[in-house]
């Protein structure tokens, strides 16, 4: 039997569950709060702690800066640390697309 990941949008729990292909569709109730739950596809990405959360802080190539640029950047999003190679970090999807739609690239 595949695993399966459902999410709790009402509670943000999420789970892996054994479950036969045939069933993968039926309704999943969350066994914290009783809501039901939704299929979580990202959740097997390697990065991806459910919808909100990187397992492990992102470092972004794409948008590195330049040494000078830090001082400013620590400005302007005081919440988002920069590396050593000055990568901005991102802990969540919620911090980097707040990013990319502040510095226009989303």
């Amino acid at each position: 039997m595949p695993l399966y990941s459902y999410w709790c949008d009402y509670c943000d729990r999420l789970d892996t569950i054994f479950k036969p292909m045939s069933e993968y569709d039926t309704l999943q109730e969350c066994p914290m709060c009783g809501q039901p739950m939704q299929r979580d596809i990202v959740a097997d990405a390697p990065r991806v702690h459910g919808k909100r959360f990187y397992e492990a802080p992102l470092h972004s190539d794409s948008l590195a800066i330049a040494k000078s640029q830090v001082a400013e950047h620590k400005a302007k999003w005081p919440d988002i640390e920069i590396d050593s190679e000055f990568r901005p970090v991102f802990k969540s999807f919620k911090q980097h697309d707040g990013y990319l739609e502040d510095t226009g690239f989303a």
